[in-house]
């Protein structure tokens, strides 16, 4: 991610150069839910996103409510992964997955809730 908000200086006629911290290799992940009640909920990762930290957010979801969780998920790799589906599938009666077709971000309410995130933060 070379995303980088805010301002910076330069001599005039020269351009700003901003540099991103850690450079290219910055690996924060957050895991946003939106609720049917238009809750969020979240983790943020400071680390690389696989699944065992899916399942640790899985798992945190289905303790937050007593109901069974029926979660839609992008076509993330991780997502599909053999350690996830085995640990979904023992849990069946508390969280069910659902998967959103390909390429098809504008049906995704997480996209939005990132395209507010990165508003606010670059607002600041």
């Amino acid at each position: 991610n070379t995303d980088v908000r805010g301002r910076c200086d330069a001599p005039a006629g020269k351009t700003p150069v901003a540099f991103a911290v850690g450079g290219t290799r910055q690996k924060l992940s957050i895991l946003a839910a939106v609720t049917n009640k238009a809750e969020a909920r979240w983790m943020i990762i400071d680390d690389a996103f696989n699944a065992e930290k899916l399942i640790e957010c899985l798992a945190a979801l289905i303790k937050s409510t007593k109901h069974k969780g029926f979660l839609i998920l992008d076509n993330l790799r991780v997502h599909h992964s053999p350690l996830v589906k085995a640990w979904v599938a023992k849990r069946s009666k508390k969280i069910e997955l659902f998967y959103l077709p390909s390429d098809s971000p504008e049906l995704n309410p997480e996209e939005r809730l990132n395209a507010d995130l990165k508003h606010a933060i670059g607002s600041k």
